[in-house]
């Protein structure tokens, strides 16, 4: 592993740090396979790092090209392998040296092996505070039979992870912005996770956090009356979400943080894109179960689906908690 750091004044820290239970960001792992996708990861990366004073650690992974293993079950590398990591790892070192801003400091690494193991490894070896990486938007039948490293990053590591999809290069520009940030919450103890980290970062950038719960139309129709059910329900959940914001300021936890909750009528799938777009969010924050095999195939994860369809970039942190919901 190189580590560089570029000497110049060190980039300014926006905000106020919040407490580290909460959040850290001090390492940024990105993975770089040197795609178009991964250089706009890289880019998002660089400017996050010149905004937040976190290295940058960069890894490219080369996938055996024989599919065979040792008695270990470690994959066994060709010297075409070799060379070909060793290639892209000075090619690594010289893109990141590149045009640097000031302040920079990272690393890079190039390793051969199955891009999921080598990732969340090098994420625990790099004490990585969160993961950048990009997806490449496959859907259906295609997705369900080769699945997705960006999901089963997520599912078997640790580490929260920032997804990027096609389509969102204006967040990758510089200088780095995240004035607005969506917390959708289903009122159980997963959210209140991802509402502690959402002020981590309003704290840390300065920006604006917006608590949704987004409530299912119960048996009505978009041209029929919201049901006297559903208006129970909207009433609850504002009345829920009020109750924990004014114990979270009796805590000072959310102190000079500027907060709005809003309750909306529609699945989160169908209206969330749509509201990201009005109301110009930098970035969605959410938890995901992290389940499995057989029970993720099943249930899949709503976290997921929120990646693959938002217009912005999405944070998602994984808990294991077992799910209650927060009644006052």
């Amino acid at each position: 592993m190189k580590t560089t750091a570029h000497e110049n004044a060190a980039a300014p820290v926006l905000g106020c740090p919040p407490p580290k239970e909460f959040f850290s960001l001090n390492n940024i792992l990105v993975p770089v396979d040197f795609s178009e996708a991964s250089m706009e990861a890289l880019q998002y990366v660089r400017a996050l790092s010149a905004a937040s004073g976190a290295t940058i650690h960069a890894i490219y992974v080369q996938q055996p090209s024989a599919m065979i293993a040792d008695l270990n079950g470690v994959p066994i590398s060709t010297p075409p392998d070799c060379e070909t990591a060793t290639e892209r790892g000075v090619a690594l070192d010289k893109l990141l040296s590149k045009d640097a801003p000031r302040g920079i400091v990272y690393t890079t690494d190039s390793r051969i092996g199955y891009p999921v193991e080598v990732i969340n490894s090098m994420a625990g070896e790099t004490e990585a505070d969160m993961i950048v990486i990009t997806t490449h938007g496959r859907k259906g039948f295609s997705r369900l039979l080769f699945g997705s490293v960006t999901e089963r990053v997520i599912r078997e590591g640790r580490c929260p992870v920032l997804v990027l999809r096609p389509g969102q290069e204006r967040y990758c520009e510089a200088p780095f912005r995240m004035k607005k940030v969506l917390l959708p919450i289903d009122l159980t103890e997963h959210s209140q996770q991802a509402i502690q980290y959402g002020v981590g970062l309003a704290r840390k950038f300065g920006a604006e956090i917006t608590l949704a719960h987004f409530i299912p139309r119960l048996g009505a129709s978009e041209k029929e009356e919201i049901s006297p059910a559903a208006i129970d329900e909207f009433r609850w959940t504002k009345e829920t979400v009020e109750h924990w914001l004014e114990k979270a300021l009796e805590n000072r936890e959310m102190e000079n943080v500027a907060t709005k909750c809003v309750a909306l009528d529609g699945s989160i799938l169908a209206e969330l894109p749509e509201y990201v777009k009005k109301e110009g969010f930098d970035l969605i924050v959410c938890t995901t179960h992290g389940f499995g095999g057989l029970r993720h195939l099943l249930f899949g994860s709503i976290a997921e689906d929120v990646m693959r369809e938002s217009p912005c970039p999405v944070l998602i942190i994984k808990t294991h908690e077992e799910e209650k919901e927060v009644r006052p």
